[in-house]
């Protein structure tokens, strides 16, 4: 990690006090000077990366108890007759929920029928097409890096490009 002069490191932390505070960007920039707010955005994120999990535990506390103080003012609004607010009850306590990773991972299983694999088009139309070539070719080689598989006299009607294709695929040409 770069060292950084005694006023850099003071600058940073006033900008991880006044985040604390609940500055926003751009009067964090204003306060200190910055051009614009990511000039506070990025000495906010440096100071982070130098001083680690406390400053973030920190800024983490202070968010929480801004989301407390807020809380508490919808609540009460509610409790008075305003129902409007029970949708910024619950934006809170979604928020809360995401600052402190308390919501389970979401896990998805998709199935097919009774807990089946799942059919698709694409399957059926491969194993349809895979049946069709092994029919026009014939048994298959005991060994097919020794001895390629060449398209049948039959194929003659099929497109010329996919045969010199597939004769180069199945010949170990274009094989990784």
């Amino acid at each position: 990690m770069q060292s950084i002069t005694p006023e850099v490191a003071e600058r940073y932390r006033r900008v991880v006090d006044l985040k604390k505070a609940g500055l926003t960007y751009d009067q964090i920039a204003h306060e200190l000077g910055y051009a614009d707010r990511s000039g506070a955005k990025r000495a906010l994120d440096a100071a982070i990366d130098r001083w680690g999990t406390e400053s973030i535990d920190s800024l983490r506390m202070i968010q929480n108890e801004q989301i407390d103080d807020l809380f508490r003012r919808a609540m009460a609004a509610i409790l008075e007759g305003d129902l409007g607010q029970i949708d910024v009850a619950i934006r809170l306590m979604k928020r809360r929920a995401e600052l402190f990773g308390l919501d389970a991972s979401k896990r998805h299983e998709i199935s097919g029928l009774d807990g089946g694999a799942i059919k698709t088009d694409v399957g059926d139309m491969l194993i349809a097409r895979l049946t069709d070539l092994q029919a026009r070719q014939g048994a298959l080689a005991e060994n097919l890096d020794n001895e390629p598989l060449r398209l049948s006299p039959s194929a003659e009607g099929a497109d010329m490009q996919e045969q010199d294709w597939l004769e180069a695929y199945m010949s170990g040409y274009m094989r990784e």
